[in-house]
C-alpha cells in the first residue's frame, strides 16, 4: 500500500493551523480481520486499515512528483483511536504528497480495542462493536472527516470461529471525552455480530439436560432403594455446580445474570426440587405410607420433564 517513492529529505513547514476551515479528511476503513471477543475483558481483536487524505496548499509543488514525507513534517489531523487498548500501529509514519498538495496517510492498526458489550442474553446474544478515531485537538470547526464509502470494506472471511459477522458501517461521530464537555471531530467503525451458540448448545445445554434426564431417572428407581436416589441426586447437583464455574470462565463478573445463569440457576433449581422429592417419599416409605409414596414418586415422574419443557420454553421466550 505504501510503493513509490522514498521518503524525501526536504524539510516542510509544519503548522498547528489547519490549512483551511474546515479541513475536509477523506476516510476509508477495511476491516482486515477480527481474531477475538473476550467477554470478560469487555475488548475485541481486530486488524483495521485505513486511509486518510485531505489536501494542504502550502504542500504543493506544482513541478516536482509524489513526494513521501515524515509525519511530523506536515500539518496532519492529529489522529488517535480512542478505545484503543494494546493496539499498535504496523506501517511507518508518512505521508504521500502529491504535486497539488494532496497528502494520504495509511495506517494498519492491530490489537485490542475496548468495547462495553451487554450479556445478558449470553450465549444467544449480539453486540455493536465499534473503533472510535478522533482528531486530537482539533474541533468541528477545523477539521470535517468525510467517508469514502466506495473504498470502505471488510475481508469475505475472519479468523474468529464463535461470531458471525454483520456488514460494518463507517459514519462520522463526534467523540466527546471522559470528564470533559469538549467535543472533538471524529469518526467511527461500527459492525455487528452475533454470537454463534452452538457451542454451548452442544456442551453446556446438552450436559445439563443430560444431568436433568439424570436426576428425573431417580423415580424410575423403587422408593425402597433410598440410597442410590440420593447418590444419584447429589451427583447431579454437583456436576452443575462444575459447569457453572465453567461458564462463568467467558464471562466478567456482572451485576445481572444472563440467560445461561437462568437457566443453570433453574436447573439447580430443579435438581434440588428432585431431591427434596426423593427425601420425601423416603420419609413416606419409612412411616409406612406407602401409598402416598407411590402417589409422590408418581407426580414427580410425569411433572419432572413437564416442568423441565417449560423452563426450557420461557427462557427462549426471553
Amino acid at each position: 500500500c505504501l510503493a513509490g517513492p522514498p521518503i524525501g529529505a526536504a524539510e516542510s513547514t509544519v503548522s498547528e493551523d489547519p490549512p483551511a476551515a474546515p479541513t475536509e479528511v477523506e476516510v476509508a476503513v477495511l476491516v482486515v480481520d477480527i481474531v477475538a471477543i473476550d467477554g470478560a475483558t469487555q475488548a475485541f481483536t481486530a486488524d483495521v486499515f485505513t486511509r486518510f487524505r485531505w489536501t494542504d496548499p502550502r504542500l504543493a509543488e506544482p513541478a516536482g512528483g509524489t513526494r513521501r514525507l515524515s509525519l511530523d513534517k506536515v500539518w496532519h489531523p492529529r489522529l488517535v483511536v480512542a478505545n484503543q487498548r494494546n493496539a499498535s500501529s504496523k506501517l511507518p509514519e508518512v505521508v504521500e504528497v502529491d504535486a497539488e498538495g494532496r497528502a494520504t496517510y495509511r495506517q494498519r492498526i492491530l490489537g485490542d480495542f475496548s468495547c462495553p458489550l451487554d450479556l445478558a442474553e449470553f450465549p444467544f446474544d449480539q453486540q455493536q462493536l465499534h473503533v472510535q478515531v478522533v482528531s486530537a485537538g482539533y474541533t468541528k470547526e477545523q477539521v470535517k472527516f468525510v467517508i469514502d464509502h466506495e473504498e470502505s470494506g471488510r475481508s469475505e472471511r475472519f479468523s474468529i470461529t464463535d461470531w458471525a459477522v454483520a456488514d460494518l458501517e463507517v459514519v462520522e461521530q463526534a467523540y466527546t471525552a471522559p470528564h470533559s464537555e469538549r467535543v472533538v471531530p471524529g469518526v467511527a467503525l461500527r459492525f455487528k455480530v452475533d454470537r454463534l451458540a452452538r457451542y454451548y448448545a452442544g456442551t453446556i445445554f446438552a450436559t445439563v439436560s443430560i444431568i436433568i434426564t439424570m436426576a428425573w431417572l431417580v423415580f424410575w428407581i423403587p422408593p425402597e432403594h433410598i440410597n442410590p436416589r440420593i447418590s444419584v441426586s447429589v451427583t447431579s447437583m454437583l456436576s452443575l455446580i462444575a459447569y457453572r464455574f465453567v461458564a462463568s470462565q467467558d464471562l466478567p463478573r456482572l451485576p445481572y445474570l444472563t440467560t445461561m445463569d437462568f437457566f443453570l440457576l433453574g436447573a439447580a433449581l430443579m435438581v434440588l426440587l428432585g431431591l427434596a422429592a426423593v427425601v420425601l417419599i423416603s420419609r413416606r416409605q419409612a412411616h409406612g405410607k406407602e401409598e402416598s409414596a407411590l402417589r409422590w414418586n408418581k407426580i414427580m415422574l410425569w411433572s419432572y420433564p413437564l416442568a423441565f419443557g417449560l423452563m426450557l420454553l420461557a427462557l427462549m421466550m426471553v
